[in-house]
């Protein structure tokens, strides 16, 4: 807040960013994050689901806020009960251990990894412009998401559904395997 009278004109990634630090005048514009054209080449259009979908997530940041207790919690969960295939891919905290984890991939090979998942699930909050979402999204997968995302439930009007819980996560990814092909078409 403290550049706010000292520059003349702003750009922020989401309306949710504008809102956030309280902006209230005219001279500035939303600009959406776009993620790079690698991430359209290799979409996923298939509106077919296994039995027991593959879900991911990736986080470049060990903010806590990226929704690491979360993820934590889901892993254990499909560790436990086999309903889901959990996978994670990047930086996490040293603290955090999953089943199946990918040290972080530079873009190239993150392009040709995302499409071979059926569900995208991002626990992140209050992110200005969540980058990670929307290369997901222009990998062709159907987001989870976490209501409190900031610049996520923007992103996510389409191919995409919220949940403010780890029991509402569990029932998003439940409605999104059994409405999967609806999903996919939105995403």
């Amino acid at each position: 807040k403290s550049c706010l009278p000292k520059s003349d004109y702003f750009i922020f990634p989401s309306e949710w960013s504008k809102d956030y630090v309280g902006f209230q005048g005219n001279n500035c514009s939303v600009i959406y994050n776009c993620p790079m054209s690698e991430f359209y080449k290799n979409r996923n259009k298939s509106a077919a689901i296994p039995s027991k979908p593959r879900v991911v997530t990736h986080h470049w940041s060990t903010n806590p806020k990226k929704g690491f207790k979360m993820y934590e919690k889901f892993d254990e969960y499909c560790y436990d009960t086999g309903e889901f295939e959990f996978h994670y891919i990047g930086q996490k905290p040293k603290e955090i251990n999953f089943n199946n984890h990918i040290e972080p991939v530079s873009t190239d090979k993150l392009v040709d990894i995302l499409p071979n998942y059926d569900i995208y699930l991002t626990a992140s909050e209050e992110e200005a412009g969540a980058n990670h979402v929307l290369e997901s999204l222009a990998c062709g997968l159907p987001i989870a998401y976490h209501e409190n995302g900031g610049s996520i439930p923007e992103y996510c009007v389409l191919g995409g559904r919220g949940y403010s819980n780890f029991m509402g996560m569990l029932r998003t990814l439940r409605q999104i395997r059994d409405d999967y092909s609806k999903y996919k078409e939105e995403s």
